[in-house]
C-alpha cells in the first residue's frame, strides 16, 4: 500500500460509489486555490478530471452543472489570509461564496493545516455511505509527492458511536467554533450532522492494516504526542524540520531514518543529522517512475510535500500520515490531522516501505539519494525573506479576523458601485504596505484602504458579474533593498446584491441555445460518472452540428421523458436548470419555446405522480 507506484489522482478519492451520489462533502486546507476547488466538484458529477499534466479537462459547460449543482452541498474551511487571489475573469467563483469558512487556530501563533475531507454518500434503498479521507497536500494545483489515506464504510444503526472515531467526530464538530464569520444555520447543521453521524461509521480498514486511530492535533490547544516511545527504527518523511522536533522524536530511537528536501536538510546542525543512522533527499530526477509511461496516465511528480512517520516496534510497525511536519509546531500549536496506521512490520514497516534501489523489490529508496550536503548558515537575504514573509502572513490573519462585507449599490443601466467595509478599523500594520480590490476586476484597480472604520474602499460602476465577496488584499514589506509581496482573498457577505444574481450569473455564462442545451445534455445522463464526458461531447455536438429549428434538438427531450421514467431525479435537476433560466430575460432568451412547453407538461405529470404516491 506504500508502493509509489500506485498512484492516485486527489479527485478520483472524492468520487461517489458506483450508483451514489454525493449527500454534503466538508474539507479542509490550509492554502485554498478556488480555481482547485471549482474542479474539485467535477469529481461529484463527471469521470474525467484531469489530464496527465493534472489539469482540468472538461469543457467550461460541464465545470459550470457541476460547481453549481454542487457549491450547496461542500462546506469548505481554510486557513484565514491563505485564499489565493482567483483569476478575474473565472466569474464561477462567485458559486464558492456559499462555500468557504475562513478559520484561525485555537493556539495564537499557530495555524489552521489539516488537510482532509470527509463525503457523506446516498443511495436510494442502500445504507449511507461515507468516506474519509486524509492528504498531505493543499487543495492546489501543485505537483510535489504527496500521500493519501481513503477509508470508507457504512453508517450503522447504533446508538452508541465507536470509540476509535470519537476523535475525528470530535474534530469535525470543533471545526465551525474556529470560523471567523459563523456559518449559516443550515450549513452548521449538516456539520454538526456529520460530526455526530461519523461516529457510527463503521470503516474498513486498508488492505494490511489491522488498526488505525484518528490523531487530530491542536483542536483544544493542548499538545499531543502520537509516536509510541517503544522504536527500533523510526523513519521520518517531511518537506520542512526543525531541530527541536528532530531531536526530541530521535531520542530514545535505536534507529531513525530521515528523508527531506535538500534546503531544509542544508539548515539542520551536524549535531542534529548525527542522531540519524541515514538521511536521504529525493532524487531532482525521480518524477515519473512508471515502467510505461503510457500506461501510467499520471501527473509526473517533482519535490516532496509528503508527510510519513513509520515506526518499527516489535513485530509492528506504526505509520502516522497526515498534514503534520517534522516540526514543533505542527505537534505544539497548529490545528492538523493525522491517522496512525498499524500492521504486521513485514507488511507496513519501514524496511517494506523503502524497499531496494532497483528491481521488483524497489520502494521508495529508487526515488532517493543520500544526503551528503554540508550544513549552511542561513544566508542573510534568505533570513531576511523569512522574516518579512512572516511578517505578512501574521498581518493577513489580522485583516482576515477583522469584520469586512461588499455593499453593492445600485446605478444607471444595471450598474453598480461596490463598497468594500469593516466593522471596525484595519489592525495597524506599521509600515506594511497594502492595497484591496474586488478579485473580479483587475488588480490595476487597486486601492489603498481607508483606515477607519466604515468604507474602506469604492469601486465602479461594474456589471452584475463582476459582483463578488471576494475581496482582494496585497501586502508588501520591504527591509534591505528586499521587497516581499503577499496576495490573498477573503470572503464576505454581500448586501444589496440582486436576489437573482446568481440566476443572471448563470444566463451570462452560456452564450446561446446551444451552450444552454449541452448543460441540460450532460445533466441528464443517468449515470453520468459511467459516461465517457469526450464521448457525451461528440454525441452533443454531433445532435446539434445540423440543427436549424428547436425541433431538431428533440434528442434531447426524449432524453428529458426517459430519465422521468427511470426515477425522475436527473429530471427535476433540469427542471430546477430550467426554471433558474427562466426567472431572467436573458435566461428565458436561451431556452427554445418547445422545451418550455414540455418541460410545463412533465411537471404536471410529476406532480400528479406525486400526488398519487402520498395519496397511495
Amino acid at each position: 500500500m506504500l508502493d509509489p507506484r500506485d498512484r492516485q489522482l486527489l479527485l478520483e478519492s472524492l468520487r461517489p460509489p458506483d450508483g451514489y451520489r454525493l449527500d454534503h462533502a466538508i474539507g479542509t486546507s490550509y492554502t485554498l486555490d478556488l480555481v482547485a476547488l471549482l474542479t474539485a466538484s467535477l469529481a461529484f458529477t463527471l469521470q474525467d478530471w484531469e489530464d496527465r499534466e493534472g489539469n482540468p479537462t472538461a469543457d467550461p459547460i460541464a465545470l459550470l452543472e457541476s460547481v453549481r449543482r454542487n457549491a450547496g452541498r461542500i462546506t469548505l474551511f481554510c486557513q484565514a489570509g491563505n485564499v489565493r487571489v482567483p483569476p478575474p475573469a473565472q466569474r464561477l467563483v462567485a458559486y464558492l461564496e456559499q462555500c468557504i469558512a475562513e478559520v484561525q487556530a485555537p493556539h495564537p501563533e499557530g495555524i489552521f493545516h489539516p488537510k482532509v475531507w470527509l463525503l457523506r454518500y446516498l443511495r436510494a434503498g442502500e445504507p449511507v455511505r461515507y468516506r474519509f479521507v486524509c492528504l498531505t497536500r493543499n487543495l492546489t494545483f501543485d505537483k510535489s509527492w504527496d500521500s493519501i489515506l481513503v477509508l470508507e464504510g457504512e453508517l450503522l444503526e447504533r446508538k452508541v458511536g465507536i470509540a476509535k472515531n470519537h476523535p475525528l467526530g470530535n474534530f469535525m464538530a470543533a471545526l465551525p467554533s474556529m470560523a471567523t464569520r459563523a456559518l449559516t444555520p443550515e450549513r452548521a447543521e449538516r456539520v454538526s450532522q456529520m460530526a455526530s453521524e461519523v461516529r457510527r461509521v463503521r470503516f474498513e480498514a486498508p488492505s494490511d492494516v489491522d488498526d488505525f486511530k484518528f490523531w487530530p492535533l491542536g483542536v483544544d490547544g493542548s499538545k499531543h504526542w502520537p509516536f509510541i516511545d517503544a522504536a527500533q527504527v523510526r523513519l521520518v518523511v517531511a518537506p520542512f524540520l526543525s531541530a527541536g522536533f528532530l531531536n526530541e522524536v530521535s531520542d530514545g530511537c535505536k534507529k531513525c531514518i530521515l528523508i527531506s528536501r535538500p534546503d531544509q536538510l542544508a539548515e539542520m546542525s551536524p549535531a542534529v543529522l548525527g542522531r540519524f543512522a541515514e538521511t536521504y533527499a529525493m532524487d531532482s530526477a525521480a518524477e515519473d517512475i512508471g515502467e510505461d509511461p503510457e500506461a501510467n496516465a499520471v501527473p509526473e511528480l517533482a519535490g516532496l510535500h509528503a508527510k510519513l512517520f513509520v515506526t518499527d516496534a516489535g513485530w509492528d510497525a506504526h505509520v502516522l500520515t497526515g498534514s503534520a511536519n517534522a516540526t514543533g509546531a505542527a505537534f505544539g500549536q497548529n490545528v492538523e490531522f493525522t491517522v496512525e496506521l498499524i500492521g504486521k512490520k513485514s507488511r507496513l514497516g519501514v524496511d517494506r516501505f523503502l524497499g531496494e534501489a532497483s528491481g521488483k523489490n524497489a520502494g521508495f529508496r529508487r526515488l532517493l539519494q543520500p544526503w551528503s550536503g554540508q550544513s549552511v548558515e542561513v544566508a542573510e537575504e534568505t533570513r531576511i525573506r523569512r522574516q518579512l514573509e512572516s511578517k505578512l502572513n501574521h498581518a493577513a490573519k489580522l485583516i482576515a479576523s477583522t469584520p469586512l462585507s461588499l455593499r453593492c449599490v445600485s446605478e444607471s443601466g444595471d450598474r453598480f458601485r461596490l463598497q468594500i467595509e469593516a466593522e471596525r478599523a484595519l489592525p495597524d500594520l506599521g509600515a506594511l504596505a497594502v492595497v484591496c480590490w474586488p478579485s473580479s476586476l483587475k488588480r490595476e484597480v487597486a486601492v489603498v484602504p481607508e483606515k477607519q472604520a466604515g468604507v474602506l474602499a469604492a469601486f465602479g460602476p461594474v456589471a452584475l458579474d463582476a459582483i463578488t465577496g471576494f475581496i482582494a488584499f496585497e501586502l508588501t514589506a520591504a527591509e534591505a533593498a528586499l521587497t516581499v509581496t503577499h496576495q490573498f482573498a477573503i470572503n464576505v457577505p454581500i448586501h444589496g446584491a440582486p436576489a437573482d444574481r446568481l440566476d443572471r450569473l448563470l444566463a451570462s455564462q452560456l452564450k446561446n441555445q446551444e451552450q444552454f442545451l449541452r448543460l441540460l445534455w450532460l445533466l441528464l445522463q443517468l449515470e453520468i460518472s459511467t459516461v465517457d464526458s469526450e464521448e457525451a461531447s461528440s454525441l452533443l455536438t454531433q445532435q446539434l452540428a445540423g440543427a436549424r429549428r428547436a425541433e431538431e434538438t428533440y434528442p434531447i427531450f426524449e432524453e428529458l421523458v426517459r430519465s422521468l421514467a427511470r426515477s425522475g431525479e436527473r429530471v427535476r435537476e433540469a427542471g430546477r436548470l430550467i426554471e433558474d433560466l427562466m426567472r431572467t430575460p436573458e435566461g428565458q432568451a436561451l431556452i427554445p419555446p418547445a422545451l418550455v412547453d414540455l418541460w410545463n407538461v412533465i411537471k404536471l405529470a410529476m406532480n400528479e405522480n406525486d400526488a398519487h404516491t402520498v395519496t397511495a
